[in-house]
């Protein structure tokens, strides 16, 4: 299926490490959504250790995105610094915020809004990504702190 496209989203979550390790070994890039809660951004670690690990025998480049964003509040901003200077991981400059739009658009095809920023992000990144001082992502196994 892969040949007869660009490019291939695989979606699974960090639940089943299994699923998680095989969406890897398959893929280029590792895009790790993120809401601005303490109990999501504590669970980055493990996936980007597993990702480290994979990257060992299929390079892989990572990136976390911040979505269900909270205009006017202080939680994008605290999770960011969390992100990047805490953790260390590379952060996309990207993020999505919390719009009902999002979940009632389930089953349709939605106009992109701010995903399209996100998917513009990527692509650079993609057409950069031999450059390992490319803000905003890395190779999993080498993790660097991210310029915001």
């Amino acid at each position: 299926m892969a040949g007869d496209y660009e490019h291939v989203v695989i979606d699974t979550g960090p639940k089943n490490p299994a699923m998680l390790r095989s969406a890897m070994t398959v893929s280029d890039f590792l895009l790790v959504p993120c809401a601005p809660r303490p109990l999501d951004l504590e669970e980055l670690p493990a996936t980007f250790e597993l990702a480290a690990e994979v990257d060992v025998t299929h390079p892989l480049h990572a990136a976390v995105l911040l979505v269900m964003v909270r205009g006017g509040t202080r939680a994008a901003t605290e999770a960011r610094e969390m992100v990047t200077e805490d953790l260390g991981l590379p952060l996309l400059d990207s993020v999505t915020h919390l719009r009902e739009s999002y979940s009632l658009a389930y089953g349709t095809v939605p106009e992109p809004a701010e995903y399209a920023d996100v998917v513009t992000e990527l692509c650079r990144t993609d057409t950069s990504s031999s450059d390992s001082s490319s803000p905003g992502t890395t190779t999993a196994g080498t993790t660097e702190k991210a310029t915001t």
